[in-house]
């Protein structure tokens, strides 16, 4: 049977506007793509149309889809290539859900309170004055279980200085998993020297997909850990590699994908040893949700084909 694929645009808006140091936004868009691998067999991609991320217009986007319907892997593609790779991968041959469960890393907005141990949440910084973050960060710790880990995204937002302001508040801090993207860019001189000095937890995330890949990091010389969004990387098979060899030192995490790119990503999750970072509560009760998506604990590959191929038809 010859190949059959198809193409979608997608738009979804979140409960609340999600808000980091680059700014705010309620909602996503994405090009979702899907192919007929043998009959009534469908293999799924996308790529998320964000700003910062996304080099294509999105008639470009669109356009290459076309090109890509009517000629398949035949060319090599420069904007939907992610889609293309992850639509190919070998992780949609296991079509079937699965036992794997995992908790994830909870966004949170505030500093909220709980009396769950075994939690780990994440928590944007860089969007007040350090010195005024630092103080209510500390205060949040105190209050909560000792036993609970933290994860405090800067998002790119913090200066060398502010960076080491963070880690003199925090070392020996056993509450704290890691920070996250410190400073924009590829790791700095400074950084890295740093880094080769000490064993504090920093993770880079942006400069994963600056560089290309996270092989390409660790080659630079990077010892931390690597924040995985495997949407935004051109080659799945080569992420699920690197995850296979460093379970230890990756956590793969999304980019709020629409429910066929999340699936792609919650099947990387049982390589890794660390807690995901793909929370999408953000979406929770929505219209072309998928309830599996949002169990607790999190399901990994939470769903049959047939149901995204079902979804597909609804959207």
């Amino acid at each position: 049977m010859s190949p059959v694929r198809d193409f979608k645009i997608f738009t979804h808006k979140s409960l609340y506007p999600m808000t980091n140091a680059r700014g705010s936004c309620n909602g996503t868009n994405s090009l979702l793509l899907r192919e007929r691998r043998h009959e009534d067999f469908w293999t799924y991609g996308e790529v998320p149309i964000m700003a910062g991320f996304t080099k294509a217009s999105m008639q470009q986007l669109i356009d290459e889809s076309k090109l890509w319907v009517r000629e398949g892997n035949k060319r090599a593609y420069k904007y939907i290539i992610s889609g293309v790779s992850c639509l190919e991968s070998s992780i949609w041959m296991n079509g079937y859900p699965d036992s794997g469960i995992s908790k994830t890393a909870i966004l949170c907005h505030d500093y909220i309170e709980t009396s769950e141990r075994d939690a780990t949440f994440k928590k944007k910084i860089g969007l007040e004055d350090c010195k005024t973050e630092i103080r209510k960060t500390l205060e949040w710790l105190s209050k909560l279980p000792a036993s609970v880990k933290i994860r405090l995204d800067a998002n790119g937002a913090l200066s060398h200085d502010s960076l080491m302001r963070w880690v003199d508040a925090l070392w020996g801090n056993a509450q704290l998993d890691f920070i996250e993207q410190p400073m924009m860019g590829l790791p700095s001189e400074e950084l890295m020297s740093f880094m080769q000095q000490s064993n504090f937890p920093i993770a880079l995330d942006e400069s994963v997909v600056e560089m290309g890949s996270p092989q390409e990091l660790l080659e630079h010389g990077w010892s931390g850990y690597f924040i995985l969004k495997p949407c935004l990387l051109a080659c799945w098979e080569s992420t699920l590699g690197f995850i296979k060899k460093n379970p230890d030192k990756t956590v793969v995490s999304t980019v709020f994908e629409s429910p066929f790119g999340y699936e792609a990503v919650l099947r990387l999750c049982r390589h890794s040893n660390l807690v995901p970072g793909v929370d999408r509560s953000v979406y929770k009760g929505l219209p072309h949700e998928i309830k599996r998506h949002h169990s607790f604990p999190l399901a990994l590959s939470g769903v049959f084909s047939s149901d995204l191929d079902s979804l597909w038809s609804e959207i």
